[in-house]
């Protein structure tokens, strides 16, 4: 008996050993000793070239399933059924993120994207990169600027996530249970790839252009509110557009404004970009009041990006939204909610761009870059990315 309990103690001693051994692997530095520190003044100013691309980063979503109790949540124990649209007898859901557990997508509004736009004064070379998405880790940054071929000469990359709510799970942990990583490996190697296909494409654009700089620092307010103390918010709207010095052709525009895609809200079982996707279209392709268009559009690739969305700005269903023509209201979460708030804000957008606050025919990048350590104190959040639950695996090949 006393040999047993030392075999017992042994066993349980050596399974603890594992465990703390396997937690500090999912908590481990993925990129060892990689920095991205960099100082870059350049006061000479000098002609600039601007490259555009848009690739689409939209998951497949082969089943649909059938919610028997409204709940929005995924149970077969509620008698939640799947139609099997790739025939592999399995359940393949492709988990939406962004508020709750258990929400799998029946399908696809819109295409989500990654969208770049590159600046080169002829000494540096920056991408600015947007993904429909609620988040995508510094790791997976790290990943994506390791692939981008070196010939393509980027000094620097920027990625950033729109923060759509209305997206797939990029972090993991809106998967089924709570204590289960819903990360699928192979779309984030595919939307890793896409990203570099997206500066590389947009470095083979790059045309000599003037740049235009606008913005509306008031129109916006009513899209938006505070939800969490203190109510601060930057409601303005700030826009570059790039022009072809030679044809006099719009090559693209980046839009940048502070808010949470979620006017969807939680309810929403469509993979959607949310209110960008309007943005983006009302500044490409005009505004439009049915068939008929009322604001026309100023052509190329438009980049969202999203600002300072801090405590929680956001269009809540609390937030009623108006037709622009027709001034009817929206309070509901749906999709004509969210065109409605996506066609005021181009329209706004494309009125300050017809009168921009400067031209910039030549400029200087300067660039400061600091690799800074940053101490997480919320337990949740360590214990979920030791337990596995937020998968932080890297790949990078």
């Amino acid at each position: 008996m006393k040999k047993f309990f030392k075999i017992l103690g042994f066993l349980i001693i050596l399974l603890f050993a594992g465990l703390v051994t396997w937690m500090f692997m999912n908590m481990r530095d993925r990129h060892p000793g990689y920095s991205a520190d960099m100082k870059i003044i350049n006061d000479s100013p000098a002609a600039l070239k601007v490259g555009f691309a848009a690739v689409t980063i939209t998951p497949e979503v082969p089943d649909r399933w059938m919610d028997s109790n409204n709940d929005n949540e995924y149970n077969p124990g509620d008698g939640d059924t799947f139609t099997d649209g790739n025939g592999n007898d399995k359940f393949d859901p492709v988990w939406i993120a962004g508020f709750s557990n258990r929400k799998p997508a029946n399908g696809v509004h819109d295409d989500t994207w990654a969208r770049t736009m590159i600046i080169d004064d002829g000494k540096t070379r920056l991408a600015i990169v947007s993904i429909d998405a609620i988040g995508f880790m510094n790791d997976d940054v790290v990943d994506v600027r390791n692939l981008i071929a070196p010939e393509a000469g980027i000094s620097y990359a920027v990625i950033s996530s729109t923060h759509t709510h209305e997206g797939p799970d990029m972090i993991g942990m809106w998967s089924g249970t709570p204590l289960k990583d819903g990360l699928n490996k192979e779309y984030m190697k595919f939307v890793k790839t896409r990203i570099a296909e997206s500066v590389e494409a947009a470095v083979k654009n790059l045309r000599p252009v003037n740049l235009e700089i606008s913005q509306d620092l008031t129109g916006a307010i009513p899209l938006v509110k505070d939800t969490r103390k203190p109510e601060v918010f930057d409601s303005g709207m700030r826009m570059i557009k790039a022009i072809d010095k030679k044809s006099g052709e719009v090559l693209g525009s980046l839009v940048a404004w502070a808010d949470h895609p979620e006017t969807l809200w939680s309810k929403n079982l469509l993979v959607s970009s949310d209110f960008p996707h309007f943005v983006r279209e009302g500044i490409e392709k005009g505004v439009f009041n049915g068939d008929t268009l009322m604001k026309p559009g100023i052509g190329g690739i438009c980049v969202y990006i999203n600002g300072a969305v801090g405590g929680l700005m956001t269009t809540h269903p609390s937030l009623p939204v108006k037709d622009l023509f027709t001034g009817e209201e929206f309070n509901e979460p749906t999709f004509e909610k969210a065109e409605a708030q996506g066609k005021q804000l181009s329209f706004l957008a494309l009125n300050a761009m017809e009168n921009p606050s400067e031209i910039l025919e030549s400029a200087g990048i300067s660039l400061v870059v600091r690799t800074l350590p940053m101490k997480i104190d919320n337990p949740m959040f360590k214990l979920g990315a030791a337990l596995g639950v937020m998968n932080r695996v890297q790949w990078a090949g």
